[in-house]
């Protein structure tokens, strides 16, 4: 698991830690670029598209399950994600909440961008959350 990935996953544990999701519930960590992020072609990314990401972003990082979450074998025919992966899904079918980590030493550290949704509301997985904006 990547850095990044592992860096978010603890940044919400003590959080996710205190909830129950109930049935085929998934909460995501929404994707939110670094200021520093740069396109593989060279465009920087900048502060007012960091803001969109929040708002609009279609990119998470699974971080919790339901008990029922991706357990109908027909539908997910053995692809369904795990907690650590990046998925893409329609924010419309979302809603967005703010998780707050006990633990952080700042304001801006204790404020981790979330979503909450059904398992089917989920389209994809993908190895890279930089591609899809």
């Amino acid at each position: 698991m990547s850095e990044e990935k592992l860096a978010i996953i603890a940044r919400t544990t003590a959080a996710v830690n205190v909830m129950q999701l109930f049935g085929s519930r998934v909460l995501v960590a929404t994707y939110v670029r670094s200021s520093e992020t740069k396109s593989k072609g060279g465009i920087i990314f900048i502060d007012k598209t960091r803001e969109e990401d929040k708002h609009q972003g279609k990119i998470g990082l699974v971080v919790a399950l339901g008990h029922h979450a991706f357990k109908d074998k027909d539908f997910w025919n053995g692809q369904a994600p795990e907690v650590g992966d990046w998925v893409m899904y329609n924010i419309q079918d979302t809603r967005r909440l703010i998780l707050v980590a006990p633990d952080a030493t700042t304001t801006a550290d204790a404020q981790i961008e979330c979503r909450i949704m059904e398992d089917t509301a989920i389209q994809g997985v993908v190895d890279d959350p930089t591609v899809v904006y």
